[in-house]
């Protein structure tokens, strides 16, 4: 069917047709059955032999973007129904009669996705039922309910990573007319740091600055100076450092206002570490040293290494190796202790710049190496930390007195960064 609009559609314009595929295949011969003319009766003909069970599961399943798992399914879809849906029998009826299909999620757990064309036949019918708000928003919820559960790196990434479609897809309908500017803010952080380790950093700026302008009612609450916080973070790995700590100090404010010792302390730590990237040690050191007591005195170890390590990077700033080993050695205790593998590799990097600064280059360069080896496997050869390290070898490699191998990895730090828009 979509061969055949060739002769009006060159292949670049057809495929952007495809992205209303109901309407645009159509036109099969007029001998043929009409299931077989338009690939919306095609699946009309399919849908109408479900019965009524399967057919409230199988548009209520359009909500779904990408794939998703039979818990989601099981909560987002199998309430509220009257006669009940029996969640795997109704779901292997949809696979058998291919209106469904079952896939290997990355743990190998089954996770289950239709095809877009039957999708957005899905979607018609959830709009024509008038559930689509509804679920819409039970779908949101559940997601934003996932990402908050998660409890560690690795955690996220094995189990919040497969949700990117479903959580964008979210995103976008809490910022509708029919939204909620709360879920828009809950669910914008989990969106942002996937789309952050996957290098899109532009990206995620513009994500951020939309949801706060949206959700600006809400500015006096938690979660308005949170997402203020990391859209800080990333105006300064962009570049733009006056504004990054102009919102800083904003985002500090607030959480003063609202008496959120942990919150204030992490805006602490982002506007020493601005000030540090500025240069201005001397702005930078107090606070970071008032972040470090904060943290102490609410004893959160991961707020307490990332304030630990920031101070470290002010003693490397101002060449002074002995104070950067001291704070460094109590991360790498606290980073063991909690089993983090990305504090560990921000840590053994760091203390490659204090052995630079002894001139000890071949310690360095074992640091850097057991940095790049834990933050890769975790994060993937695609973002900042990896550009970090592979920078700290290339100063290390002229330490060393290899200018050859020190251009080799300055040169793909400059390009991953740029890619990266860092």
């Amino acid at each position: 069917l979509a061969a055949a609009r060739i002769k009006v559609f060159p292949p670049e314009a057809l495929r952007a047709q495809l992205r209303n595929r109901l309407a645009l295949l159509t036109g099969g011969p007029r001998d043929l059955p009409a299931r077989q003319q338009t690939i919306r009766h095609t699946i009309a003909w399919s849908y109408d032999l479900l019965n009524a069970v399967e057919q409230t599961l199988f548009r209520r399943l359009g909500v779904f973007v990408g794939s998703c798992t039979l818990a989601a399914i099981h909560v987002v879809c199998a309430t509220e129904t009257d006669p009940p849906i029996d969640v795997l029998e109704d779901v292997a009826a949809l696979v058998d009669k291919s209106l469904l299909r079952q896939v290997e999620g990355p743990d190998s757990a089954p996770r289950f996705t239709i095809l877009e064309t039957i999708r957005e036949y899905a979607l018609e019918q959830l709009e024509v039922s008038g559930e689509a708000d509804v679920l819409r928003r039970r779908h949101a919820t559940y997601f934003r309910d996932t990402a908050q559960t998660s409890t560690s790196r690795r955690d996220f990434l094995r189990s919040i990573t497969p949700e990117r479609d479903n959580l964008r897809a979210a995103l976008a309908w809490s910022q509708s007319a029919v939204g909620d500017p709360a879920l828009a803010l809950d669910l914008v952080l989990p969106v942002a740091r996937i789309e952050s380790l996957r290098g899109d950093y532009q990206g995620v700026r513009y994500l951020l600055a939309q949801v706060l302008a949206y959700a600006e009612g809400l500015i006096d609450t938690q979660r308005y100076a949170e997402v203020s916080v990391e859209l800080g973070q990333f105006m300064s790995s962009l570049g733009d450092l006056v504004g990054a700590r102009a919102l800083g100090e904003q985002s500090y404010m607030l959480y003063q206002k609202l008496s959120d010792k942990p919150g204030e302390t992490y805006a602490l730590v982002n506007l020493g570490w601005v000030a540090r990237e500025q240069g201005d040690a001397a702005t930078a050191r107090p606070l970071l040293e008032q972040a470090v007591a904060l943290s102490r005195e609410l004893g959160d170890t991961n707020l307490l290494i990332y304030a630990l390590m920031t101070l470290a990077e002010v003693a490397v700033l101002e060449e002074n190796p002995v104070s950067a080993e001291l704070l460094l050695e109590e991360c790498l205790a606290l980073s063991r202790q909690s089993k983090d593998p990305q504090h560990l590799g921000y840590t053994f990097n760091h203390l490659g710049h204090a052995a630079q600064l002894r001139g000890d280059y071949d310690r360095a360069a074992q640091l850097h190496s057991e940095s790049l080896a834990l933050l890769s496997e975790l994060l993937g050869d695609k973002n900042s930390g990896v550009a970090e390290v592979w920078c700290s070898l290339g100063e290390t490699a002229i330490g060393q007195g290899n200018p050859a191998g020190g251009r080799g990895w300055l040169a793909a730090a400059l390009q991953l960064c740029d890619e990266l828009g860092n």
